[in-house]
């Protein structure tokens, strides 16, 4: 939505994520904290802003697009799933230098059990070339999240129903 409106968010991450609601029936994420954001219609822009662990690479370098969103929600997904942040570093050296050469791994026990669909989509998003990134709304058409997500939501419900069923039962 914000895509189409020609807004650009600049600060995506999790402490800008929230839930509307606890009701598994009606999830609803909201993304919060415009404070950076900008109508750029199109156009370029060159302030270096956002939080360095979500930073798009050519935001470090003071030329970009709304792609670094995307970028950034690739950030996001990633932790969703490794539960650490894909740019780590001693120093905020180290994780930009870590962000600009797209340095970030998708090994280990973590990622064993993961689908295909989930990885590439993070790995659609976290790209070096903003235009290779998926569009906002090529990112929503994709498997991962069409498929796998809808599926986990039913199974999901599925198993809070029956649990509260034998809740009520006993």
């Amino acid at each position: 939505y914000l895509h189409e409106k020609g807004i650009v968010h600049r600060d995506i991450k999790f402490e800008n994520i929230l839930f509307e609601s606890a009701d598994p029936d009606n999830i609803m994420v909201k993304l919060v904290d415009f404070g950076l954001s900008k109508v750029a219609q199109g156009r370029r822009m060159h302030d270096p802003v956002g939080t360095l662990y979500s930073v798009a690479p050519e935001v470090l370098y003071q030329d970009y697009t709304q792609a670094c969103d995307i970028w950034s929600i690739g950030v996001v997904a990633y932790m969703l799933i490794a539960r650490k942040r894909p740019f780590e570093g001693k120093t905020d050296t180290t994780v930009q230098r870590a962000i600009t050469l797209g340095e970030y791994d998708m090994d280990g026990e973590i990622w064993n059990d993961k689908s295909p669909h989930s990885r590439e989509f993070i790995q659609s998003l976290i790209r070096l070339s903003p235009s290779h990134r998926l569009t906002a709304n090529d990112a929503l058409r994709h498997p991962w999240l069409l498929q796998e997500w809808s599926e986990y939501l039913i199974t999901s419900r599925k198993s809070n129903s029956t649990q509260q069923e034998s809740d009520i039962i006993s």
